[in-house]
């Protein structure tokens, strides 16, 4: 049996994440996370919306196809 050891911490951002990722209202989520100002809860919502962007890159179509922009963002430190 193979033990999952996992720092606290981390649940509590991966709950936050989940919450946001669920469109659970913004005030909601800061309420179940404890927070004392939504600005805390804002990261969250950053998140998610990597997650989000990222997941879309990779079912878009257009996104593996190679042009002499795409590999200059590349080097320009993009995808």
């Amino acid at each position: 049996m193979v033990g999952l050891l996992t720092h606290p911490h981390a649940l509590r951002h991966l709950f936050g994440t989940e919450l946001t990722e669920s469109d659970t209202p913004e005030g909601l989520t800061s309420a179940l996370m404890g927070h004392s100002s939504a600005q805390s809860t804002r990261i969250y919502t950053q998140l998610a919306m990597k997650k989000k962007a990222s997941t879309l890159d990779q079912a878009n179509p257009l996104a593996k196809t190679r042009t002499p922009a795409s590999d200059l963002l590349a080097r320009m430190g993009g995808k």
